[in-house]
């Protein structure tokens, strides 16, 4: 990577590819990950068509949610590029200087530029992850009242 070039996120973005989630949560990789050892009379494969539509609908719901994390990847990265830019702006109009202070000005004002970007992608990511955790503390009640359920047959 030059010193004018952005750094590749290429292969950090195919993480977030909805096709690549989807495939990490195929149903019949996942019904036979999470299937119950053989028991005599449990018919796994009814119990597995009975679940088909949820486990399309989790699918579609994680690819919506790769979906979001690419967005909001995309995000950081504009976010980045635009605070970036407008550092490189500023360094440009000061131009070659033989002043002594002049390259260490500019190399500040590019760090400063750099660490502010950052602390603004980290803040999104944060934002992001404390709305997955409250998401998933409504459904945690939910798996609780559906084992409560369960278990009071």
């Amino acid at each position: 990577m030059t010193e004018n070039s952005m750094p590749n996120f290429t292969d950090f973005a195919k993480l977030f590819d909805p096709a690549n989630v989807a495939r990490m949560f195929d149903p019949q990789q996942m019904m036979t990950a999470f299937a119950p050892a053989p028991r005599q009379g449990i018919d796994l494969q009814a119990a597995i068509g009975k679940s088909q539509k949820h486990f399309q609908a989790m699918i579609a719901a994680n690819k919506a949610a790769a979906e979001a994390y690419r967005a909001l990847f995309d995000k950081q990265i504009r976010i980045f590029e635009e605070i970036t830019a407008e550092a490189k702006r500023q360094i440009g109009e000061m131009g070659q200087t033989a002043e002594p202070d002049g390259l260490k000005k500019q190399t500040e004002l590019y760090a400063v530029s750099v660490e502010k970007a950052l602390s603004l992608m980290t803040e999104l990511s944060n934002a992001a992850a404390k709305a997955n955790a409250d998401a998933f503390a409504v459904i945690q009640g939910q798996v609780e009242d559906a084992l409560k359920e369960l278990r009071a047959g």
